[in-house]
Formats: structure tokens, C-alpha cells, sequence
């Protein structure tokens, strides 16, 4: 992917992820447990691409802890100590308006107001680029998603069941219609 920018390429990622997901799903493949794999090394369950095809309860959970990994993954990486992220955070919250931002000292807080701002910074201003267990943060997400925890490599320990439902319910206080479907 030589000469693709890096939004596209992790967009172009990211649906190639989700039809491989699809496909594993067709197949009956299922995944379940703790797994220190990183997230090259990691299998899936089907998240459907197409809208002829019905899509399972596990594999909506599976695409909703997709799309709110990316904060959790931030949250969890600036508390537990990396300064590189939260400087990053920081310059990028200072430089919009106050109803926009979304990181509170060492908090991120997504409301519908900012989660815009919070996904620019993720995908295209260096916050899915600090590493983690070799991997960039952004790397994370899927496997995030996949395995329904959050990776030790990135928060010292695992995160999963109620502990990850605890720090989503954080994140997403002041978004009441993200909290009523908490996928973690």
C-alpha cells in the first residue's frame, strides 16, 4: 500500500478486516476467551459488510466494541502512563473550542458534541500512532473488538467484563444514548 495515505489505509484495513470477519462468521468460526496474541496473530467472529446478510448479536456487540475501542484504548494508554499520548491529547484539546474537547485533565469524556474531534485525533492526528506491545495503538482496535477486552499490552493488565463495562460507562457519561447500549 505504497503511497496511501494513511487514513485511506487504515480505512481500506478496516473493511478488509470486517470482510474477513464476515467470511469467518459464514463459516461458523467463533473466538472467545483471553488471548495475549497481538493483533496481527488475532482471529475473529463475522461482523456483516452486507446489508442482504442478517447479522448475528455477537457480531453487533463485536461491531459496537469496534467503534467505541479507539476511547477506551486512549483512556486506558494515557492511565497507565503514556506521557507521549497524553501530550498529544492535550495540544490537539487546546486547539478547539471548549464545547469540542474531549479529554478532561487525564479523562476522555465523548459527548456527540466532540466525539467528531476525539475520532480526528485518533485516526489523523497521531493518537492511534503511539506504539503498545509493538503495535500502534490503532492496531488495537480489532482485536479489542474481536476478543470483547481490552489488551494488557496497552493497559497493564487485561480489561474485560465488568471492568470494561465500568470504564466504557466512564468514557460515555455524558453521551446517555451511547450508555443504554454498553457492547463491553
Amino acid at each position: 500500500m505504497v503511497g496511501v495515505p494513511r487514513t485511506a489505509r487504515r480505512q481500506l484495513l478496516a473493511a478488509s478486516a470486517m470482510v474477513l470477519l464476515a467470511l469467518a462468521g459464514a463459516a461458523g468460526c467463533s473466538s472467545s476467551g483471553s488471548s495475549s496474541a497481538s493483533p496481527a496473530q488475532s482471529t475473529s467472529p463475522a461482523q456483516s459488510t452486507s446489508p442482504a446478510q442478517s447479522t448475528s448479536p455477537a457480531q453487533q456487540r463485536s461491531s459496537d466494541r469496534y467503534a467505541s475501542a479507539p476511547a477506551l484504548l486512549a483512556q486506558c494508554a494515557i492511565s497507565h502512563g503514556a506521557q507521549a499520548e497524553l501530550h498529544s491529547a492535550q495540544q490537539y484539546n487546546a486547539s478547539h473550542p471548549k464545547s469540542q474537547q474531549w479529554l478532561t485533565g487525564t479523562k476522555v469524556e465523548l459527548t456527540a458534541a466532540n466525539d467528531s474531534g476525539f475520532t480526528d485525533w485518533f485516526n489523523n492526528a497521531g493518537g492511534a500512532s503511539a506504539q503498545f506491545g509493538g503495535q500502534e495503538l490503532g492496531d488495537w482496535q480489532q482485536w479489542a473488538a474481536t476478543h470483547g477486552e481490552l489488551p494488557a499490552q496497552v493497559c497493564g493488565t487485561a480489561v474485560s467484563g465488568a471492568a470494561a463495562r465500568q470504564l466504557y460507562t466512564k468514557v460515555y457519561a455524558g453521551w446517555p444514548s451511547m450508555l443504554s447500549s454498553n457492547p463491553w
